[in-house]
């Protein structure tokens, strides 16, 4: 019998026919093969761990790690997996939930195709590439606007730091104001402001009491920084 005659059964039939057809589509749709890879995977992350805790190591790597790796896979019935698919499924596990971001932006016959470790890697790490690559062929008027955009933070953060420590440029506390030209400036700036400052009192003669502990502030400064 073909399967064009089978479809004239009766129709109770054709309905359980047609509901075990609707529940394939669910799975196909919900990318049941890649979900199973998704639980072996993790199944991998479980062992790795174990393996790395019974070679007392952070990293997995190394004779003893790999023996314990090797013995965990036996006992769970998960050593006939190529141990390069093991590799990439675990890369795609340590990135799941990027990768599963992108995956879910692909048509449903693309991702569909896309449900082995070899060829999700494969097209996730060329989506990375083209990424990369479209980054590094930024317009030059998109180059433009993002230094521009670059210049207004930092004045931004620049008046910022002037409105925080305003005050203190008229504090006569001479250890706040040597501690802010310390804090706000690159080392070597801090110290040629503070010897700015001690040449252009002298320059102008400023020596009243008044103007002393300006100086001492400056001195400061530069004791501090040395």
């Amino acid at each position: 019998m073909s399967l064009s005659e089978g479809c004239d059964a009766q129709p109770t039939q054709n309905d359980e026919g047609i509901r075990e057809a609707q529940e394939a589509a669910k799975r196909l749709s919900s990318d049941h093969t890649w979900d199973d890879w998704v639980k072996v995977g993790r199944a991998f992350l479980i062992g790795r761990a174990e393996a790395m805790r019974e070679a007392k190591t952070d990293r997995p790597v190394g004779g003893k790690y790999n023996n314990a790796y090797s013995q965990w896979l036996e006992e769970n019935e998960l050593a006939e997996i190529d141990k390069a698919v093991r590799s990439r499924l675990l890369y795609l596990l340590d990135h799941h939930d990027e990768v599963e971001r992108w995956r879910s932006t692909l048509p449903i016959n693309k991702r569909m195709r896309l449900n082995h470790p070899d060829s999700v890697s494969r097209a996730w790490k060329a989506k990375a590439t083209a990424t990369a690559a479209s980054r590094n062929r930024q317009s030059p008027f998109a180059a433009m606007k993002r230094s521009l955009q670059d210049q207004i933070e930092d004045n931004d953060r620049l008046r910022q730091q002037v409105g925080d420590a305003g005050g203190l440029f008229w504090s006569r506390d001479a250890d706040k104001l040597a501690q802010l030209i310390v804090d706000k400036l690159p080392q070597p700036k801090a110290v040629q402001v503070a010897r700015a400052v001690l040449r252009l009192i002298e320059d102008d003669g400023l020596e009243p009491p008044e103007f002393l502990d300006r100086r001492a502030a400056a001195g400061a400064a530069v004791n501090e920084v040395f």
